[in-house]
């Protein structure tokens, strides 16, 4: 019986690891490596126990966060040693796909929010696109963290999702939020998040930052002084808008790479359409320029 591919990927990215597994087992003949059953199996249980200590409460959202995808990648590996192998040349173009990091962060003592969700949205999204790009997570991302993680990844699109804080006497540009080293929240501010990207710019061709965040859109204005293509939100921004905006700007990039005004009207529209409210939320900055919207 061969392997589902497909269904395996597609299990992998709502989140259903154990199915995914399962799938993996009833494609494995006897031309498999041995080792490979023992691991999955491994995987299985760990995935299982994972989950218990999830329902028990021994276990913080944000570490089983982590786990969970580091569980899925380790399958995804698995998957990638069971298909066959191929060419050179296709392994080179790969290797060569340009990237998307996804950067969450829902740290303790804030409001949960379906991170989780936006991600499996915007790899749908991009999964249904003609261009190949290669999507990356890291997930419970702590300031200390976020240097490495654009350099391992080297993103030509970086798309944070979390939590923000509005403008206030104590934080007077407002933000996104990450996490310290204990996993609190922690503001990253305005001037050293755009001093980074001034920084990394000279090695990395980063062309896009989506701040899908609430009360981003001033750290949006100040990272768009170097990076071409940068979104922020204006105000507080629901799950469900944040969700949408996600899945329509993706869908948008992944059928025309290029044109990331023609995504973020997309994306406009799509909260339009699903009605979830917010469409003035949004903001585009192009080299610089905030972009006028019209009104209809």
């Amino acid at each position: 019986m061969p392997i589902k591919t497909q269904e395996v990927q597609q299990f992998l990215l709502e989140n259903k690891v154990d199915m995914a597994i399962d799938i993996l087992l009833a494609g494995l003949n006897a031309a498999h490596k041995a080792g490979v059953e023992m691991k999955l199996f491994t995987l299985k249980n760990k995935f299982s126990l994972l989950k218990k200590q999830e329902e028990l409460h021994l276990i913080s959202y944000r570490e089983a966060l982590r786990e969970q995808t580091e569980i899925a990648q380790a399958v995804k590996t698995v998957l990638e040693e069971l298909v066959v192998k191929k060419p050179e040349k296709d392994k080179d173009e790969k290797a060569g796909r340009p990237a998307i990091l996804f950067l969450g962060s829902n740290p303790l003592d804030t409001g949960k929010i379906q991170l989780e969700k936006e991600f499996v949205k915007i790899a749908s999204s991009l999964q249904d696109g003609i261009v190949d790009f290669s999507l990356k997570a890291e997930w419970a991302l702590k300031v200390g963290e976020l240097q490495g993680a654009l350099l391992k990844h080297k993103p030509v699109v970086v798309h944070f999702a979390g939590h923000g804080v509005e403008a206030s006497k104590k934080f007077p540009d407002g933000g996104i939020i990450l996490e310290d080293q204990d996993g609190n929240p922690k503001l990253v501010a305005s001037r050293s998040l755009s001093t980074l990207f001034k920084i990394l710019l000279t090695k990395i061709p980063i062309k896009v930052v989506v701040l899908n965040a609430c009360y981003a859109a001033t750290q949006a204005r100040a990272i768009a002084k170097y990076v071409p293509y940068v979104i922020g939100m204006t105000d507080a921004v629901p799950d469900q808008t944040a969700i949408q905006f996600a899945t329509g700007f993706y869908r948008g990039l992944g059928e025309y790479q290029d044109d990331i005004a023609f995504a973020f009207d997309l994306a406009v529209n799509q909260i339009e359409l699903e009605g979830v409210g917010g469409t003035h939320l949004p903001v585009l900055y192009v080299n610089g320029a905030l972009q006028k919207r019209e009104t209809v």
